[in-house]
């Protein structure tokens, strides 16, 4: 037995295995990220969705909705 770097820098069948062993775990790393990130962005659109059905809920309660829309139908 030895040093993790030891058993690296022998190149033997070992060490051939930690390797292999060792970029499929960056690899599941990266695609865990790349999930975590997914869910965050749709998170992130859903409560943006969420703000502006409640913005425009808001305006109609206030009856400034049809303002609203005949504002954006002139443009």
């Amino acid at each position: 037995m030895g040093s993790h770097e030891a058993l690296l820098s022998h190149d033997g069948a070992f060490s051939k295995f930690l390797k292999t062993y060792h970029e499929k775990e960056l690899k599941t790393a990266d695609s865990d990220d790349i999930e975590v990130e997914q869910r965050s962005f749709r998170r992130e659109l859903i409560d943006r969705q969420n703000a502006t059905q409640e913005a425009l809920e808001k305006l109609m309660i206030c009856g400034q909705f049809d303002e609203l829309r005949s504002r954006l139908d002139s443009r």
